[in-house]
């Protein structure tokens, strides 16, 4: 979210068809966007959450306890992966 003081510990509702659920993923980015003349994007660390196809370890536990729950909240906290840098 574009925000000088971003919000920590928020929650995402989404809904998925069941044959589309294994082609799905989402990624949460830590980042900072400049608006000026010859800046950069930063990315600190990110995550992907989703299937096999996308994610493995604590990520891919996640999808499949979101997917084997539907309409349950699933509470899970990761740890993000490296920095790149964006233009």
């Amino acid at each position: 979210r574009a925000s000088t003081e971003p919000t920590f510990n928020e929650s995402f509702s989404f809904s998925v068809s069941g044959k589309l659920v294994d082609t799905c993923s989402f990624e949460i980015s830590l980042m900072t966007t400049t608006k000026t003349p010859f800046s950069h994007d930063e990315i600190y660390g990110k995550t992907v959450i989703g299937s096999f196809m996308f994610a493995r370890g604590e990520e891919l536990l996640h999808w499949q306890e979101m997917v084997n729950h539907p309409r349950t909240s699933v509470v899970k906290w990761h740890q993000l992966s490296g920095s790149t840098h964006h233009s």
